[in-house]
């Protein structure tokens, strides 16, 4: 996953004119959909860090940090999506992926003095996952005229994963008593949004016409 990336890679796109019709049976596009429902299960999953950071840290600590992490997160989403154009859809995929695992991390040390102050900065880059990196990994793969009904798909895709996202995590809380072992299972989901787009990404490949971008 972490392969050589160069400048020609960064505004290199497969193009690939596949109609989805006939895409939806493609283990690319199988993958780019299990990438992209775990980034919404995982995303969706971040609506619940408020009331955890409130029980573990107390309200003004948790209003604090939430509010850092959204103003961090505008800056995050820049650098991401300044990391995709220089250095290429793989490198931003790696950043964004284990930003948002980190996250989920520190949020298991969210009782610690150094853990909400870690996640808020953290989580300002592991937001734009959600936001920026779908439409990058799909005009990553298809070219301008099959881009709008595949990004469909795939908003679908993570509209559907964000809503079961706080229900697990709530279930979880609720079964277990504690929030970490829905933490833990959402650092897994957010390393397999990358893992998955990257295979997406690697075997649409055989389906690309080769034209680089102007």
């Amino acid at each position: 996953m972490t392969g050589n990336i160069n400048e020609k890679q960064a505004n290199y796109s497969l193009d690939v004119a596949l109609p989805i019709s006939a895409s939806i049976t493609s283990s690319f596009f199988i993958f780019l959909m299990l990438g992209t429902i775990k980034n919404g299960l995982s995303n969706g999953a971040t609506l619940q860090f408020p009331p955890a950071l409130q029980e573990a840290a107390g309200v003004e600590v948790a209003g604090t940090v939430v509010s850092l992490y959204l103003l961090l997160g505008v800056f995050g989403k820049l650098l991401l999506g300044r990391i995709a154009d220089k250095y290429g859809i793989y490198l931003s995929l790696i950043v964004g992926a284990r930003s948002l695992a980190l996250s989920f991390v520190f949020m298991l040390f969210a009782g610690q003095s150094w853990g909400p102050w870690m996640l808020a900065i953290v989580f300002g880059l592991g937001l734009a996952i959600g936001t920026v990196l779908p439409p990058l990994i799909t005009s990553s793969i298809f070219n301008r005229d099959r881009y709008g009904e595949a990004y469909g798909y795939v908003q679908s895709g993570m509209q559907i994963g964000a809503a079961l996202g706080p229900l697990l995590v709530s279930f979880i809380y609720d079964f277990t008593g504690t929030y970490s072992w829905a933490w833990i299972l959402n650092i897994v989901f957010a390393l397999l949004t990358g893992i998955f787009w990257f295979i997406a990404h690697k075997r649409a490949h055989i389906y690309a016409d080769g034209v680089t971008k102007g």
